[in-house]
């Protein structure tokens, strides 16, 4: 009796498990949209939602950028520096200069001999004072007159120099006596310019101004004879006075006569 009361459970679970599997075949052909996806569809459009409510409230929450503005800051006075290169002690006053090429200056020497002229060129330096200043068509020695100046340059440099021509020896050469020599940067090394005739001028016309404090000295001191008769004057002593001649006497005479 037992044992049929288990074959007809085992029977009716066998019948169950192959209906159950049959039914969810059949709904699995008619609806292709199975239970296990339901939640999935679910949870993509809650994401999508949440996306677009989120993208909503972004856009809400986000204030409108304004243009950045730094705070001002106290900016300090530009504080002058002082530097040998930037300002010089003192420029030298332009020198008028005649702008010729070596070439020309010592094809006609005799045109601009004791005059300014302005040459420019590259340095060969000889000594602390002197160098030679080639232009490409020729070269000419240049005299700084003042030790150091020329140490200050260097071979190669390219230089203009203004200052006087003048004689270098007596075998015909010439040199020029630098005033102010210039480098290509704007540098420029002045120098006491000697001018033969500027001296010229100024020792002419020192001369009527030492013979006018001459005669101004000279118009101040009294004469000496003067002195000599007021010390005679002073001193009791008369002068002699001149003899009556007997003509005199008789003249005197009458005169006395007719008074009487």
């Amino acid at each position: 009796m037992s044992r049929k009361i288990l074959v007809l459970t085992l029977a009716s679970a066998v019948v169950s498990a192959i209906l159950l599997f049959v039914g969810t075949t059949v709904m699995g052909f008619f609806s292709p949209v199975s239970a296990d996806s339901l939640p999935a569809l679910v949870l993509g459009k809650r994401v999508t939602n949440d996306t677009a409510l989120q993208a909503q409230s972004g856009a809400d929450d986000t204030p409108t950028p304004t243009p950045f503005q730094p705070a001002p800051t106290e900016t300090a006075l530009p504080t002058a520096t002082f530097s040998p290169q930037e300002t010089p002690a003192q420029q030298p006053t332009p020198i008028p200069a005649v702008s010729l090429t070596i070439a020309q200056l010592l094809a006609n020497p005799g045109a601009y001999l004791n005059q300014m002229v302005s040459l420019s060129g590259m340095v060969n330096v000889i000594s602390r004072e002197l160098f030679l200043l080639n232009d490409g068509t020729g070269q000419i020695v240049v005299d700084v007159e003042e030790d150091g100046v020329a140490g200050a340059l260097s071979n190669g440099m390219t230089v203009t120099v203004v200052g006087r021509f003048d004689d270098y020896s007596k075998g015909g050469s010439y040199k020029i006596e630098a005033c102010t020599v210039t480098d290509s940067s704007g540098k420029v090394w002045s120098n006491q310019c000697h001018n033969h005739d500027e001296d010229d001028d100024t020792s002419l016309t020192s001369t009527p101004h030492d013979d006018k404090d001459d005669d101004h000295k000279s118009t101040l001191q009294p004469t000496r004879t003067d002195d000599h008769d007021d010390d005679h004057d002073r001193s009791g002593k008369s002068t002699p006075k001149p003899t009556q001649s007997d003509d005199d006497h008789e003249d005197d005479g009458d005169h006395r006569n007719k008074d009487d």
